[in-house]
């Protein structure tokens, strides 16, 4: 019986193995003959993005777009400086520490002063910071690795026993190529052919043997199928370095072949109304650099190979204004800032590219200024760009009352007149293994006087725990650090099936209503009913009869269990936290919680079983992780009941809290209006 399930187990793992080389055969079958199809768009020597150093009519129109003394100033100052070391010692610190910033610090400013002397030069164009870029780029040819510590598993890309391309070496090697391409003769042949020698065997190389199917080490270049930002910003620097410095047109095609094709791998990784799960810091990062890649190949094809056709494109592109709760507010989730905003230069070009028809992104001149002190990719496309003579399409009027990702479980609720002195929410039901994930099925994000007084409270500063099986032992990723519910004081699972199920919406001019199961989220036995009902009230008449202007809203949370047990709510801020209740046990417990020196919001919190209101225990809590997005760290403000039981409804009530009361207990709020 166990010879017999061994045999049936090795014919089922080689029939899948098979299976997945025929495939990769049939992919790279393909690519072969699109290529060769790109090959006849394509000019014959190879163009990098931007200008040479040479046509200064160029770089002279330039001048009134960027601060070049400026420029000037940082490339002498880089030029008298010495060249950061980044010895082994400190590049193995991370497998030590787990610490990403110590190795990551230093290497930046080595790697970041060529841009510096490089805009110097082409700017200046004298010649006196050839010799310092020429010793830039020997330093750091003469690394044993471009990858980052952190994307290079037990240092074996550092210790050469095999050679794979991440983040940082892809947009790296782009860099260098856009390097060659500027300053062209004015490198030595020496230097000019040690650039190409280090891409060619850090990038391309590899690149090529993991297309080819060869197994090439360290899970062989994994991001080229993946759907996270990865596949895009790794593609970007590959492409873009490939068609600076690859002078065999057949091989540029190839590279552009491959990466339309793996690129729908990335495009899959959203839902298919435009929703990005990474959060609103990786659309920036890795869509921008779908961007970047898809205005190179538009150049180089002479329009003939268009990245943005795909019709997810678009409503990926919408993203970044269909998150937005308030203006100049949006919805953050994942491993994102809350307050990151969509780039604006990427909302400019495909607000052009795409003809999407925002009023907000309508500057034509989406490229000035951009790149200040560094070879940002956008600012060296700045000539030319395919984008800016296209017309924006039919300006839209007015504003949408929400946006709803439907495939993703997302609302976006804004205020009548998308006033930002009224509320405005956004909820996230969702799953629990999203890209970036955190266990944050039912987490709510809550808009008022253009900041956000309750939260999702981002990702943690990046260490060797955040990627690993370690991952949601961080209380702001797992569910602890949100605005969800616990059970018997237990958080939610990790897992797709851990999901919020919507079963009912309902959405009118006056009010809005969601409610969702939550229940698959939670590991507890005898858990028999858990859901979230809200209800965003855009009027100044609260569901409750009270008068609230500014609107209300109110979440419902419901609770039934098999036995007797504990039930606990949370709110998550930034911001400051009165409670006016004065015991921290009662039947209802009222909050001002106001955000940095915004508007307040005042909270209730109140607790019934079947019969009669019950006991509510409340308790703050500092969460003490570091935050990639502030210096503050965030508060969990937790309602429990202090008497088991198996059912129960926990009402939150949040509305603007009225002058009197911010001045009552903020009182340093009113003294810095008065000195305004």
């Amino acid at each position: 019986m166990k010879y017999q399930n061994y045999a049936a187990s090795f014919f089922v793992f080689w029939g899948i193995t098979i299976a997945v080389f025929a495939q990769n055969e049939e992919r790279f079958a393909q690519i072969e003959k699109r290529a060769e199809e790109i090959r006849a768009f394509l000019p014959e020597k190879a163009r990098g993005v931007g200008s040479p150093i040479a046509d200064r009519e160029k770089w002279e129109s330039l001048k009134n777009s960027f601060d070049v003394p400026a420029i000037i100033r940082t490339a002498e100052k880089v030029m008298a400086s010495p060249i950061p070391e980044t010895p082994e010692s400190l590049y193995m610190d991370y497998y030590q520490t787990g610490n990403r910033v110590n190795y990551q610090k230093v290497h930046g400013r080595k790697y970041g002063r060529i841009n510096s002397l490089v805009l110097g030069e082409c700017f200046e164009n004298q010649g006196r910071f050839l010799p310092a870029i020429e010793e830039a780029i020997r330093a750091v040819c003469d690394d044993p690795s471009w990858v980052l510590p952190a994307h290079d598993s037990s240092a074996r890309i550092y210790k050469g026993e095999v050679v794979c391309v991440d983040l940082y070496s892809a947009d790296f090697s782009w860099r260098l190529a856009t390097v060659d391409y500027w300053l062209q003769e004015k490198l030595s042949p020496e230097t000019r052919k040690l650039i190409r020698d280090n891409v060619e065997r850090r990038t391309f190389a590899p690149y090529e043997k993991s297309i080819q199917g060869k197994k090439n080490g360290s899970r062989d270049n994994w991001w080229i199928t993946t759907t996270n930002n990865w596949n895009a910003v790794c593609h970007a620097g590959v492409v873009g370095a490939a068609l600076a410095l690859i002078d065999d047109p057949a091989r540029r095609a190839f590279y552009i072949a491959a990466a339309e094709k793996n690129s729908e791998y990335f495009l899959n990784g959203f839902t298919q109304d435009g929703y990005c799960s990474e959060g609103m810091g990786y659309w920036n990062y890795g869509f921008g650099h779908y961007v970047y890649m898809g205005e190179i190949v538009l150049q180089a094809t002479g329009g003939k190979v268009d990245f943005f056709s795909p019709p997810i494109v678009r409503n990926v592109a919408l993203f970044g204004s269909n998150m937005q709760i308030a203006p100049n507010v949006y919805a953050a989730y994942a491993d994102c800032s809350p307050y990151a905003k969509p780039d604006s230069a990427i909302m400019k070009y495909m607000n052009r590219r795409l003809s999407l028809g925002l009023p907000d992104y309508e500057d034509s001149q989406f490229l000035r200024g951009r790149g200040e002190t560094s070879l940002s990719l956008f600012g060296v496309m700045g000539f030319p760009n395919t984008a800016t003579s296209r017309d924006i399409g039919e300006t839209k009027t007015g504003f949408a009352l929400r946006h709803e990702f439907a495939d993703a479980g997302i609302l976006i609720a804004r205020a009548t007149n998308n006033d930002p002195k009224r509320l405005s929410f956004s909820i996230k039901a969702g799953h629990n293994n999203e890209h970036h994930n955190h266990n944050d099925v039912g987490s709510y994000i809550v808009s008022l006087g253009g900041g956000t007084p309750l939260v999702d409270p981002g990702g943690e500063v990046y260490t060797s725990r955040t990627f690993s099986g370690k991952r949601y032992d961080s209380n702001v990723i797992n569910s602890f650090g949100h605005s969800v519910p616990r059970i018997n004081g237990i958080l939610q699972q990790t897992g797709v099936k851990a999901r919020g199920a919507i079963f009912e919406k309902s959405f009118t001019d006056a009010e809005d209503k969601i409610a969702m199961d939550l229940s698959s989220a939670y590991p507890v036995k005898g858990l028999q009913e858990l859901t979230r009902t809200v209800f965003f009230n855009r009027t100044d008449d609260g569901r409750n009869g009270e008068k609230h202007a500014g609107g209300q809203l109110l979440i419902l949370d419901h609770v039934a269990l098999e036995d007797a047990g504990t039930f606990e709510t949370a709110l998550i801020t930034f911001g400051n936290v009165v409670k006016i209740t004065n015991a921290d046990q009662a039947e209802s417990i009222e909050l001002l919680i106001g955000d940095n020196a915004k508007e307040a919001v005042r909270v209730t919190v109140s607790l019934r079983n079947e019969i009669s209101p019950m006991t509510l225990k409340y308790e703050l809590t500092e969460i003490d992780e570091d935050m990639s997005g502030s210096k503050v760290k965030p508060k969990r403000l937790a309602f429990s009941n202090v008497a088991p039981s198996k059912k129960a409804d926990i009402v939150t009530v949040i509305v603007p809290a009225p002058t009197a009361l911010i001045e009552k207990y903020f009182p340093t709020k009113k003294s810095e209006e008065e000195k305004n």
